[in-house]
C-alpha cells in the first residue's frame, strides 16, 4: 500500500502508475484490434474506510477509470476483465489477521481464470464479496467499526 505509509506514495503506487499502465495497455491492445486487459481493483473501491482512505481512493479511481472506458475498448476488441478481491493472504498481508471471506493467491488466480473463461467483465473475489459490499454500502457508517 505505498512505502512510506503517506498518501503520495500510496496514490502514486496504487492509483497514478496503474492508470498509466492501463491507458497504455488499452491503446496497445486497441492497436492490434484485440486482447484482453485484466485490472486488479479491490472491494474496497466500493466500500472505503477511513483506516486505508487513500488506498481505498486509489481503487475507487481505477475502479472507475477501467468501468468508464470498458465500452469504448470493447467496440476496439479489447476485453477488460475487472477483478475486486478483497483481502488476500499475501506476503504483504502477512502481518495482519485474515478476516472472514479473505483469500489464498491461488484460489484468487483459480477465480479469474474461472471468469476469463465465463467471458465476465466483473469478479468478486471470493463471490460472496460482492453481496458483503452491497448490504455495507446500505448501513450507515456509524454502525461499521472504524478499522
Amino acid at each position: 500500500m505505498g512505502e512510506p505509509h503517506t498518501p503520495e506514495t500510496t496514490l502514486t503506487t496504487n492509483l497514478v502508475g496503474p492508470a498509466l499502465l492501463i491507458l497504455s495497455s488499452q491503446r496497445m491492445l486497441a492497436s492490434q484490434g484485440s486482447g484482453t486487459l485484466i485490472v486488479l481493483s479491490s472491494a474496497a473501491a466500493l466500500r472505503p474506510r477511513e483506516a486505508i482512505l487513500d488506498y481505498s481512493i486509489a481503487k475507487q479511481g481505477i475502479d472507475t477509470l477501467v468501468r468508464t472506458t470498458t465500452a469504448s475498448m470493447t467496440s476496439q476488441g479489447v476485453r477488460t476483465l475487472l477483478v475486486r478481491p478483497g483481502f488476500v493472504s499475501t506476503a504483504m498481508t502477512a502481518h495482519l489477521k485474515p478476516p472472514p471471506l479473505s483469500s489464498t493467491p491461488s484460489a484468487t488466480g483459480h477465480q479469474v481464470a474461472q471468469a476469463l473463461q465465463s467471458r465476465k467483465n466483473v469478479v468478486w473475489i471470493p463471490t460472496k464479496m460482492r453481496w458483503v459490499i452491497l448490504v455495507l454500502k446500505f448501513l450507515p457508517r456509524a454502525v461499521l467499526p472504524p478499522h
